[in-house]
Order: structure tokens, then sequence, then C-alpha cells
């Protein structure tokens, strides 16, 4: 699950931590690597109160360094 992009006054743009471009590799400890977009939509659908734990990837590009 790639971000494509961050809502502008949204919860995670306030947050500041995800970025466009950012990958998801877990939400809560479940594995998001190859899902469907279908299942991907029902994982953070399911997740209505509470804790929400993101394992991310972020490319960093040789000019960010």
């Amino acid at each position: 699950i790639f971000i494509k992009s961050v809502l502008p006054g949204g919860q995670a743009a306030e947050d500041g931590r995800l970025r466009a471009g950012d990958e998801i590799l877990a939400v809560n400890g479940q594995v998001s690597h190859d899902l469907t977009h279908r299942e991907a939509v029902q994982l953070f659908r399911s997740i209505k109160n509470g804790p929400l734990a993101l394992h991310l990837c972020r490319r960093v590009k040789q000019r960010d360094l």
C-alpha cells in the first residue's frame, strides 16, 4: 500500500509523520504486502477506534542524503 497523497487539514497532515510516497508495510501487525485494493480498504475500515500502529517504509532520494 502506497500513500498517494495526504489530505491537507486531515489527521495525517496535522500529525506530520506520513508523506506521499510512503509505503505501509503493516497495519496493527497485519502485513499489507500483496493485498488487493478491496482488501486494503477493508483492513482500514475494520479499524473503528483505538490505537493504530503503522509500519512504514520511506525511500530516500540520493539528493536528500
